[in-house]
């Protein structure tokens, strides 16, 4: 960016410099020699406010005009260039946000990937437990069905409890059908 601005300057100077070797020329070509030659009763001062003064004034309006111009583009350009750096600070202040985002997201990730894996494995244990407790449910409903027949069995057919009335109790209380009794 510095280089952009001294080859700016060097231009601008050089254009400056060209004006003012030729403005001269330019001026002397139009000017009669007789206005360039002092008179002999004339003075310096005024010689040099008649022919020079006027000259002098050119230049230094061409040169101030340069140098304001000059001034104004290298202000432009710092103000630019101040800008250009604060956006590239920005970014970069952004883009390490969004680097330690993405590394809170990866980690994230990772954490509910392995929570997912405990769940399905706390999932799967569930469903086998689940599994066992309907297998048992099943085998013990298997075995109350025949303890009660064999109670059934036992206690309606024993010839002292049908006599004491007993065994109708027994078969009513095992929920014995009317016909089976």
């Amino acid at each position: 960016m510095k280089k952009w601005i001294i080859l700016v300057v060097c231009v601008l100077l050089t254009a400056l410099c060209c004006a003012m070797t030729c403005a001269p020329v330019g001026l002397a070509e139009s000017a009669s020699e007789a206005e360039l030659v002092p008179e002999a009763a004339e003075s310096f001062a005024d010689y040099f406010e008649r022919v020079w003064l006027d000259k002098l004034l050119q230049y230094a309006s061409v040169l101030l005009g340069a140098i304001s111009a000059v001034a104004v583009c290298v202000a432009r350009v710092k103000k630019a260039s101040a800008s250009l750096d604060a956006s590239n600070a920005k970014l970069g202040k952004r883009q390490e946000d969004l680097a330690a985002t993405q590394r809170a997201l990866c980690e994230a990730k990772d954490a509910y990937l392995a929570s997912a894996a405990d769940m399905q494995r706390s999932l799967d244990e569930v469903c086998r437990r689940q599994q066992e407790i309907l297998a048992a449910y099943q085998d013990n409903a298997h075995q109350t069905e025949c303890l009660r027949q064999a109670v059934r069995i036992g206690f309606c057919n024993d010839p002292g409890l049908v006599e004491n009335g007993y065994a109708k109790e027994i078969a009513r209380l095992l929920e014995v059908p009317d016909d089976e009794r």
